[in-house]
């Protein structure tokens, strides 16, 4: 965990707060809350001065409208130093993401932002533009990202072998705990483009950053299905493993054509993953 000596005597406009667990980041930001509204980091939640969106309903987004209302209560809410919370702010969806950024760009008074994530380079890049970045050390385990993708296939491999012989499906959390790993295989990849890419223009590394990151999520999934086809050619699969099988490959397809249309990457992923835990 980041020591916060460092951090307790800023009181930033806007934070974006990313990298290591996430649970971890949490509590890194709450800690920091806590310090610039002088309250223990135990009754931050409940402070007046303290205000936290979620992702909420079945699709998981931040709508415009809870936006909104975040923004009414800091122009109209006690004086004081007041802190927003925004947890998985890369569930912003678009409406909500552009009336962030006019906040960002005409900070209120005495009022910090803070925006969590584990997918920073799904937040609009003028979000991003705006924010001061910090990155919490990343766990351990993300050293190498070629041993993290070759460990999430594995376990991947593992995961879908009761879903495919006896219809038992994965534990969300198990899902979401690959999600993360895959993150921060991407995250690594596009850490490399800024840092080999520090002499392109602005528009130009975005546009760079935006067609690797496509590409490498792509590989993804190809890696995704090349790793469950070997898996299948090694087991007899029941006739009804064989048919859980053709689903599983369909809502692959699926999930990879929409990484064509713009879809976020990240997300398709995460729509296909969401199918094996029904």
């Amino acid at each position: 965990m980041i020591d916060l000596k460092q951090y307790w005597a800023k009181v930033p406009q806007s934070v974006l707060l990313s990298g290591g667990v996430f649970t971890e980041v949490s509590a890194f930001a709450e800690q920091w809350a806590a310090n610039i509204m002088q309250t223990s980091c135990e009754t931050v939640r409940q402070h007046p001065n303290f205000r936290a969106l979620y992702p909420v309903n079945r699709m998981r987004q931040i709508s415009v409208d809870a936006l909104r209302a975040l923004i009414h209560w800091v122009y109209t809410s006690a004086q004081g130093n007041k802190v927003c919370m925004i947890y998985e702010a890369d569930r912003l969806n678009l409406a909500a993401a552009n009336a962030l950024l006019k906040v960002l760009e005409e900070p209120a008074e005495h009022t910090s932002i803070f925006l969590l994530t584990q997918r920073p380079y799904d937040l609009l890049p003028t979000v991003r533009s705006r924010c001061w970045w910090v990155q919490l050390p990343s766990d351990g385990a993300l050293a190498s990202s070629d041993n993290v993708l070759q460990g999430c296939l594995t376990d991947l491999s593992q995961y879908v072998t009761d879903y495919l012989e006896q219809g038992v499906p994965l534990d969300p959390l198990k899902v979401y705990g690959l999600l993360y790993r895959f993150q921060g295989y991407l995250n690594h990849q596009i850490e490399q483009v800024e840092v080999e890419g520090t002499l392109l223009e602005a528009e130009e590394k975005v546009g760079q950053q935006a067609r690797m990151e496509k590409q490498w999520v792509q590989q993804l999934f190809t890696e995704v299905e090349r790793t469950l086809n070997a898996w299948v050619h090694e087991h007899a699969l029941s006739a009804l493993g064989r048919v859980r099988y053709a689903q599983w490959v369909s809502d692959l397809e699926k999930a990879y054509r929409r990484t064509e249309v713009n879809f976020g990457a990240i997300a398709s992923l995460e729509s296909f993953l969401l199918t094996l835990c029904v």
